[in-house]
């Protein structure tokens, strides 16, 4: 657990890039999701899933059943 951090279920596609845009990356360091990866699913408006290793939370989003996660997202598509 990072000191600080918060879980975030569902965030939009331009919060998050305002999120990531804040974010100060040096080598070394380890992130699910760094700026280029945030430019692109913004970019190409890719809803994107960040689940972890459980392959049951996997199968849950599959199945479009509740998840453990985040999830990355165009605003209109979700409402």
């Amino acid at each position: 657990k990072i000191k600080g951090a918060r879980f975030i279920p569902k965030i939009t596609f331009l919060d998050f890039s305002k999120l990531m845009s804040k974010v100060n990356y040096k080598p070394g360091q380890h992130h699910v999701l760094d700026q280029n990866a945030s430019d692109i699913i913004k970019k190409y408006k890719v809803t994107t899933y960040i689940i972890g290793s459980d392959l049951k939370n996997l199968e849950n989003v599959l199945k479009n059943k509740r998840f453990i996660g985040t999830i990355i997202f165009e605003k209109e598509k979700l409402l």
